[in-house]
């Protein structure tokens, strides 16, 4: 005769919490991951596998344990997946009717039971309690099933939704914690950390649960320290213990007025305390031979030396070969502008020369001394810019030995033309009235 009753157990989770519930089962083939058919409050609930079968020998509980009907068949899977897009669709419906009544909660997670008639829905909030006693029947006849409304705390909301920590790894919470211990600012001082509550908190704006792994290992590493502010003698000098680092296993000295930092071994710490501490001779090495761990390559520090004069004196003959013929970028810069006025100079000056090319033949004498003046205007311009930018190549020395005094007489300085010089140009010649020009006294129009 077979033996039906239950031996072994399994541990389940379901959709809409992250805790494990434990169910009796007879088969030993359910492996984490499948989907199972249970009884929970007198509803049928899909179950999902997160634990290997058990035997119920280890099972440390007086309490009855409740069978699990089935392993989820193809319709039950099928069945599973349609509720799942059905409570999305009225997690949504819900949120929208709170956010209309303006109500401090934020839906997490929904998830229809098994047979379709009741939902429940997860939220979390700013508030401890919310009185949402008007908002279920109207949830009720839009939902058209008997709703359940569960309020989770902000660990819980991280360890539902998951994410990616300060250290790059995936929060602890959804992976392999399961109860959370309290978190305090007492931990932060017993680990000697900054008491910055927004950088050590993590996603659920709470301090890190990791602040909880080091703290016993910092309470029981603390006793072999000297306390802060204990006096000690450095070289018959006072100093005080400032601070000390459990990880290195040193100890950070200072002066009474806070001059002279000395960071010490523990050891020399405790025996300079003592009374017993002996200076460490300092032994010399001089020119020793230094290997490299992996390839085998060895060389004298006189060797390295001489190689980083050579080298040196390389890098200095590379740049006098290089500097002599190279200008600097300041002077480059200079010529690279200088070069562009003359350019230009000299476009202005083709133009001038073709103007009187392409344009027709004045009829009026007015219209050609106009032209003529306006070209020697601009001749004029283009000779000054090509002197200052033959000032601009040369140096400030040479520039003052090019200086020679002006002679307003001499026609070299005029460059040929009488009116180049410093004369006074003559306004009336360049000022016409009706495109006639102005004649000299006693001549007739």
């Amino acid at each position: 005769m077979e033996d039906k009753t239950e031996k072994y157990f399994v541990g389940v989770r379901f959709p809409t919490t992250d805790k494990t519930y434990y169910y009796s089962t007879k088969t030993t083939e359910l492996v984490p991951g499948d989907l199972v058919i249970v009884n929970s409050e007198d509803n049928l609930e899909a179950a999902t596998v997160v634990t290997t079968v058990m035997n119920q020998q280890t099972h440390k509980t007086s309490l009855e344990l409740k069978p699990i009907i089935r392993k989820a068949t193809a319709t039950d899977v099928r069945i599973y997946k349609a509720n799942l897009a059905h409570a999305q669709e009225c997690m949504a419906i819900a949120q929208k009717e709170v956010n209309a009544r303006n109500m401090p909660m934020d839906f997490v997670a929904a998830a229809f039971s098994f047979s379709g008639d009741v939902i429940t829905l997860t939220y979390t909030s700013t508030e401890k309690r919310v009185d949402f006693r008007e908002l279920l029947p109207v949830l009720g006849s839009k939902l058209r099933a008997r709703v359940s409304l569960r309020q989770i705390a902000s660990r819980d909301r991280a360890k539902m939704i998951g994410g990616i920590g300060i250290c790059g790894l995936p929060l602890c919470c959804s992976t392999f914690l399961t109860n959370f211990e309290s978190i305090g600012i007492a931990k932060m001082k017993n680990q000697m950390l900054a008491i910055n509550i927004p950088k050590y908190s993590g996603p659920c704006d709470k301090l890190m649960c990791c602040l909880a792994y080091e703290d016993e290992t910092y309470t029981i590493e603390k006793k072999d320290f000297p306390r802060v502010g204990q006096e000690v003698k450095v070289d018959g000098e006072p100093y005080t213990v400032n601070s000390f680092n459990i990880v290195s296993r040193t100890v950070r000295l200072a002066n009474a007025d806070k001059s002279d930092f000395q960071t010490v071994p523990l050891e020399d710490c405790i025996a300079m305390i003592k009374g017993t501490y002996k200076p460490h001779p300092i032994e010399k090495k001089g020119e020793e031979e230094y290997k490299l761990p992996d390839f085998g390559v060895s060389s004298k520090a006189s060797n390295f030396e001489r190689n980083s004069e050579e080298l040196e004196e390389n890098r200095q003959n590379r740049g006098d070969k290089n500097g002599s013929n190279k200008p600097s970028d300041s002077s480059s810069r200079r010529n690279d502008r200088n070069n562009r006025n003359r350019d230009k100079n000299n476009r202005n000056n083709r133009g001038n020369n073709n103007q009187g090319k392409d344009n027709p033949k004045p009829e009026e004498n007015g219209n050609r001394d106009n032209s003529r003046n306006h070209n020697r205007h601009n001749r004029d311009r283009n000779n000054r810019n090509n002197r200052n930018n033959n000032n601009g190549n040369q140096s400030p020395k040479q520039q003052n030995n090019n200086q020679k005094p002006r002679d307003n007489g001499s026609p070299a300085n005029n460059n040929g033309n009488p009116n180049n010089g410093n004369k006074p140009h003559n306004r009336n010649r360049r000022r016409h009235h009706g495109g006639k020009p102005n004649n000299k006294p006693g001549e007739g129009e």
